[in-house]
């Protein structure tokens, strides 16, 4: 099995990018589920949706992630990402029924970030934190103008 590795080693590691797949520990993610759905000691896919600046600074303790689940239907909340990646590690196979959960928009730890698994592409990512921008945080496009 792998050993643990402490927080301040892991960006000496690896740096996560925008838009790249990570496994994490699924009792980890915070999500609306009962606790007999959560599958400790099991991996869950997440997403990493996160400013470049805040993915170079070593001082904070986390990343900003969405969940992937493969189960559930396309729709405002839920990004469809089967088929979108453009480089998967050897050993990982992504689902034909992934999805993003933008709902659950959330931090996570940066010692939790197991092992790669891909990066999706860029237009698909681009998509991504759009519809997290209009149907989670609600922004508008035309919030701004007076």
């Amino acid at each position: 099995m792998g050993k643990s590795i402490k927080l301040d080693n892991i960006t000496s590691l690896f740096n996560p990018l925008r838009g790249e797949v990570y496994y994490v520990p699924d009792e980890d993610v915070q999500m609306t589920r009962l606790k007999e759905d959560i599958l400790k000691g099991k991996l869950r896919t997440v997403l990493i949706v996160c400013s470049t600046d805040i993915l170079n600074l070593k001082e904070l303790p986390y990343y900003n992630i969405i969940p992937l689940t493969t189960k559930g239907n396309p729709d405002s909340f839920c990004f469809p990402i089967a088929g979108k990646y453009k480089d998967v590690e050897k050993d990982f196979k992504p689902d034909k029924n992934s999805l993003a959960l933008l709902p659950f928009f959330q931090p996570i730890r940066k010692e939790l970030l197991i092992s790669r698994c891909g990066i999706i592409e860029d237009e698909c990512y681009q998509a991504i934190v759009t519809a997290l921008c209009m149907t989670v945080i609600g922004y508008d496009d035309y919030d701004l103008e007076p």
